[in-house]
């Protein structure tokens, strides 16, 4: 009875806290994470404005007024933290503040993640320690103006001359630096592996997003000449003046309008109102005759004919089509070429086993590769044994 009784003892559930309780204990981790911000200002502040000549743990100053922001608490601080982490002093203010904030993150968590809260907290010291030793062997005593003690302070002084003493001074700096990364990690929450990963995919989308940049650039400036002048004419032109132009005058219509009249009525046969004579060698109108054909001066000059491509830019475009079916793995080689003002044909002389239908195959991709509209293959050509390609 009395083993049945402690059973149903033990296994009876404890009662939840009540909603006052709750926010309690929510004030209360409030309060610790606002002191823990509070006193990492305040410790911030004090080791900001240290003077070694503040009187303080570890000397007596030089008697003349204390400098410290925070007066004499504030020297007294900041020697404390100095002599004993040196350079690293400025890290514990922060460990501080981390600190409550997991307090803070607690309320959030189970209660049995005090464990975990112990585990970073021991970890952070340790990476500390370890910090301190680094600073001490590496920069010594010599590091250490205007500090009270050497350059990783007493701790550090003692972990690095231990460990020298037995691993001496290489694997001393081998075993702090181990500890320093492992501790880090720990006490932080992450991990090297996913940190290592992320950086080295930051790194490969940059290599691509840079030599995609470089490709394009590279690839404007190989354009033939004669893609970069047709570009050239077909963008608009404007020219702006800088000097206020004056409005002009407007002639006077009546003369303009009396010579149309004149050229209208002699290119027509019509009789002339005008006081003067005509030619001689204008006709007369006649009723029964046609009227004669306008002249030829009316019209606007021919525009001069532009071709296709000149023979600079269809040797590179024969270079760039061999070059293209060579990647397809298609191996053919441009015996001739007849250009035209809109369709321009390469002929091909294919490699012995490539077939005729691989190039129909890639019409498309040679227009993408061309930078054309479309390519048309001309599988046979009467009296020849090439395929023609039109462009």
């Amino acid at each position: 009875m009395a083993r049945a009784a402690k059973r149903t003892k033990a296994a009876t559930p404890k009662p939840a806290p009540n909603r006052y309780q709750q926010r309690l204990g929510r004030l209360l981790r409030e309060a610790v994470l606002f002191g823990a911000a509070a006193c990492t200002l305040f410790l911030l502040a004090a080791l900001i404005s240290y003077d070694p000549a503040d009187p303080g743990w570890s000397g007596l100053g030089s008697g003349r007024p204390i400098s410290n922001i925070f007066g004499m608490p504030g020297a007294w601080f900041a020697d404390v933290l100095l002599s004993l982490f040196g350079y690293l002093g400025f890290i514990f203010p922060w460990l501080l503040l981390y600190s409550g904030w997991l307090f803070f993150r607690g309320s959030r968590q189970p209660k049995g993640d005090a464990w975990t809260l112990g585990v970073r907290t021991t970890s952070l010291l340790l990476w500390l320690l370890a910090g301190c030793g680094i600073a001490a062997l590496a920069l010594g005593a010599a590091g250490s103006s205007g500090l009270p003690q050497s350059s990783g302070g007493i701790l550090g002084s003692g972990a690095s001359s231990s460990l020298v003493s037995v691993l001496n001074t290489a694997g001393a700096a081998w075993f702090l630096v181990t500890l320093f990364v492992i501790t880090l990690s720990t006490g932080l929450g992450f991990s090297w592996l996913t940190v290592s990963e992320r950086v080295g995919t930051w790194v490969l989308r940059g290599s691509a997003w840079g030599w995609r940049l470089v490709s394009e650039k590279w690839a404007a400036c190989q354009k033939p000449p004669t893609e970069k002048r047709l570009a050239k004419a077909a963008a608009p032109v404007v020219k702006t003046s800088k000097r206020p132009t004056k409005p002009k005058k407007m002639p006077s219509l009546a003369p303009q309008k009396k010579a149309q009249e004149k050229i209208q009525a002699s290119q027509l046969s019509l009789p002339i109102t005008d006081d003067d004579e005509p030619p001689a060698d204008v006709p007369r109108y006649d009723p029964e005759k046609h009227a004669p054909l306008p002249l030829t001066e009316l019209l606007d000059p021919a525009r001069a004919a532009v071709s296709g491509y000149d023979e600079a830019a269809l040797n590179q475009l024969s270079v760039d089509l061999e070059q293209h079916l060579a990647d397809f793995n298609v191996q053919a080689k441009v015996v001739a070429v007849e250009p035209g003002p809109v369709i321009t044909r390469f002929e091909l002389d294919p490699a012995p086993g490539v077939k005729v239908s691989q190039f129909s195959n890639l019409a498309k991709d040679l227009a993408r590769a061309l930078s054309t509209t479309s390519v048309r293959v001309v599988e046979v050509i009467p009296g020849k044994s090439y395929v023609g390609l039109e462009i």
